[in-house]
């Protein structure tokens, strides 16, 4: 008699703040994944009562400070434990990524990986109707040029009992500004995996998009958030304008947003396509 596999379960922590038009899209958007492989928990973790308990919509939801920021996200991981999950990831309100890109990690997690991430992602930003790669800190930060981006972190259940399911908060120290999160986190795991050893699967990686079964990542910038498009403007070094009819037919058709947002009339050309008004094609 054959066995049948037991179905895998990541945890996808959503904190939320304001944004109330986008976050409902996106837990719309993760809501909708399929789950004949994996079992998606969604866990929202809010700040604003009732109002973000809405939002929710009957999704698993628990309220907690907005500030310190890392507490706030710790405690969506410390939440997560009492399911027994295989892995945990943490999502940005603003974050978009493919399914195929967690069923990828999944794999490689099943395989002995404890820590997955992508390193670069396509910025969106509606209010120059632009969208912009980010190739990564390679050029900006050289410090952490093989770092990963805080979104989409995956952490597999050893990883976090090794951590005590605490990825963001240092020697019991909160933080109140975003700023450094990402950052410290990353070197909090780097230091707990320094003991652990095996020949046959890395235990971390970092990788780009195209490299992790060709997913797409969309942070979608709108301004309410606390890291504005603006702050990667500040250098373009590491971005690529890639403002092309084919990048906003794959950005609408992954996301479901309503192409709106980016100036579409609703009006089409005769071979069907759509047309966008206010935006400077790149080519």
């Amino acid at each position: 008699m054959r066995l049948v596999d037991k179905m895998r379960k990541l945890c996808i922590i959503i904190p939320i703040w304001g944004r109330d038009w986008l976050t409902n899209h996106l837990l719309n958007y993760y809501y909708q994944f399929d789950d004949s492989r994996t079992e998606y928990m969604i866990v929202v973790v809010g700040s604003e009562g009732k109002k973000s308990e809405r939002l929710a919509r009957g999704l698993t939801y628990i309220n907690r400070g907005n500030e310190p920021l890392d507490r706030k996200y710790d405690e969506g991981f410390l939440y997560c434990k009492q399911f027994n999950p295989d892995a945990v990831t943490l999502i940005g309100s603003d974050d978009f990524i493919t399914q195929n890109y967690f069923e990828w990690a999944l794999d490689h997690v099943k395989r002995g990986t404890h820590y997955v991430g992508l390193k670069d992602f396509h910025l969106v930003d509606t209010g120059s109707n632009q969208i912009h790669y980010w190739e990564g800190y390679s050029n900006t930060v050289p410090s952490r040029k093989n770092d990963s981006i805080g979104a989409g972190r995956i952490y597999s259940e050893f990883l976090l009992n090794k951590i005590s399911w605490q990825p963001f908060i240092v020697e019991g120290k909160g933080h109140f500004h975003w700023h450094g999160d990402d950052e410290r986190a990353e070197n909090k795991i780097i230091d707990a995996l320094k003991s652990s050893y095996q020949a046959w699967q890395p235990l971390k990686i970092i990788t780009a998009m195209k490299n992790a079964d060709n997913c797409r990542y969309w942070a979608v910038k709108t301004g309410e958030e606390i890291n504005p498009s603006s702050n990667f403007f500040l250098n373009r070094q590491s971005l690529s304008n890639v403002t092309t009819r084919k990048q906003f037919s794959l950005f609408f058709s992954d996301t479901g947003l309503p192409p709106a947002l980016m100036g579409d009339t609703g009006a089409a050309y005769p071979d069907g396509s759509k047309i966008w008004v206010g935006v400077n094609w790149v080519r």
